[in-house]
């Protein structure tokens, strides 16, 4: 699971700064200050648990994380506990544990998936209906606008009856044919 030579603006390397060290599952890094917002970066600190994961992979090809941020650490070394919670021929699933100072500071679920052809999809445009009768109502918008070998990026919005923002998101999607 090999990161693009991305830098921050002042060259600081994404890959070398999310590159973990250690062996069987026990790994630590140390935060790099670049990646600071009003902490260490999350999608920083989320990279670094799908490379610790990637370490453990037979499949490493990363096809989902959902990470949870419980407190932030500090620019210091942190250890990276993988336990492997579903081995497999064409995807596995890992547990990822963020800790500082014996505190855990992330825990992440990392999915992997082995290539595969993927379904083909096609752009779908919502009907045009009416609103409905009562006000207590939700428009939810979605698009998909990543679509590449059964890999589906999704992002949305949500708004109310009055066309106001409420809400936004983003997911991702695998879908692979099942083995006949």
């Amino acid at each position: 699971m090999d990161s693009p030579a991305v830098t921050a603006t002042s060259g600081v390397c994404l890959e070398e700064t999310t590159r973990p060290h250690g062996i069987g599952g026990r790994y630590t890094a140390r935060l790099h200050p670049e990646w600071q917002i009003w902490g260490p970066n999350g999608g920083y600190l989320a990279t670094l648990a799908i490379r610790a994961a990637g370490l453990c992979a037979d499949i490493p090809r990363p096809a989902g994380v959902h990470a949870t941020f419980l407190r932030s650490p500090g620019f210091d070394e942190v250890c990276l506990d993988v336990v492997t919670l579903k081995p497999g021929r064409r995807s596995e699933v890992f547990a990822v544990t963020m800790r500082q100072d014996d505190r855990a500071v992330l825990a992440a679920q990392v999915q992997t998936a082995a290539v595969a052809p993927g379904y083909e999809t096609q752009p779908a445009q919502a009907p045009d209906v009416a609103a409905p009768a009562s006000s207590d109502w939700l428009l939810i918008d979605c698009a998909v606008p990543v679509r590449r070998h059964g890999r589906l990026g999704v992002t949305g919005k949500v708004r109310d009856v009055d066309g106001h923002l409420v809400a936004t998101g983003a997911s991702q999607l695998c879908l692979v044919p099942a083995p006949r």
